[in-house]
């Protein structure tokens, strides 16, 4: 093993009394030399008890600090965390997130393995998938869904690869930074609010040449939306926050980003269906996505949740093109 480099751990948080007590148990479990480490817990003035509970857990132990931030919302929070930090290196994870134990030690010897021969390396992280000891059918059906090309398009917001490899961005839940890089580059945008503001720094960063290693095997286990209510809600949020950065970078526009608007326009054409039937053809979607998630639910021996995996396809599928659309209808230029 290398070195362990200092690091502070930030957690951002709003209104998490139910997730953030787990959250900092794990942290403080992880096997990083105590010296060198530091728990930063940055919380939007949550109005649920989310910091009673924090100071709890500051009476055992003295690394944890709490700030409260007016700002509030997420890419505020994860700035005031950058300001706040009092080492040079910040690891980010959420407060609906648990960490394992070898989590921040990984990702610490991948930064200073790699760093010597990519001088342009800016961060390190991993994926995350929901936890198995506390899975609805609809939350292990999410992941089954998540976890494929189809499901993420290649993401790494959901896609958990198998190697250590160079991804064009990180999901900031599972991330590892050199704090002064990020600094020099304003951090985070605060017109991004609470949705892909990892995203749209990371192109930043990117197009000025800084690269972004995914490390395999240091997955974080994330509470993802628990109901399809919840998580339809989300894709069509993550779809808009998609919209603002396109009106911010529109060098950030690429085939895989113009999918959603594809996905619907071939489904208007099934409005014309009265004109010829082959305008019909795009409803194949629907047995293709049916056959395809009892496909899925044989490989991982979990048959009888076919419909849940069709069900998260559809909502992923729909709701973030909706939000996509919406979000360019409306004009506005922030979440």
């Amino acid at each position: 093993m290398s070195d362990a480099l200092p690091v502070t751990v930030a957690v951002v948080t709003y209104n998490a009394k139910k997730h953030i007590g787990r959250c900092i148990e794990t942290i403080l479990e992880l096997n990083y030399p105590v010296h060198m480490m530091e728990i930063l817990i940055v919380d939007g003035c949550s109005e649920d008890g989310t910091r009673k509970v924090v100071r709890k857990f500051m009476t055992r132990d003295q690394r944890i600090r709490l700030v409260e931030n007016p700002g509030r919302l997420i890419a505020s929070n994860r700035n005031r965390a950058l300001r706040e930090a009092k080492y040079p290196y910040v690891a980010f994870t959420d407060s609906d997130c648990e960490v394992p134990r070898n989590w921040l030690r990984a990702l610490s010897d991948a930064f200073q393995q790699k760093k010597p021969h990519e001088k342009m390396l800016v961060a390190v992280g991993g994926g995350n998938i929901p936890p198995k000891d506390r899975q609805s059918d609809f939350l292990e059906a999410l992941g089954m869904m998540l976890n494929t090309f189809l499901g993420s398009l290649g993401s790494v917001q959901g896609k958990v690869f198998s190697e250590t490899r160079y991804v064009d961005t990180l999901a900031c839940l599972n991330i590892f930074y050199d704090k002064e890089i990020i600094q020099s580059f304003g951090g985070f945008d605060l017109d991004m609010k609470n949705i892909g503001e990892d995203a749209e720094m990371h192109f930043r960063l990117r197009k000025a040449g800084y690269r972004f290693l995914y490390v395999q095997a240091t997955e974080v286990y994330h509470k993802l939306r628990p109901t399809p209510k919840k998580w339809a809600r989300n894709m069509f949020d993550y779809g808009r926050g998609r919209m603002v950065m396109f009106r911010k970078h529109p060098d950030s526009i690429t085939f895989r980003y113009l999918l959603p608007f594809l996905f619907l326009g071939f489904f208007i054409l099934a409005l014309f269906s009265p004109i010829t039937p082959l305008f019909l053809i795009p409803l194949i979607y629907f047995p293709l996505i049916l056959i395809y998630s009892i496909i899925l639910g044989m490989i991982h021996h979990r048959i009888r949740l076919f419909g849940w995996i069709a069900l998260s396809f559809i909502y992923t599928h729909w709701c973030y093109a909706f939000g996509m659309v919406w979000q360019l209808i409306s004009g506005r230029k922030t979440m």
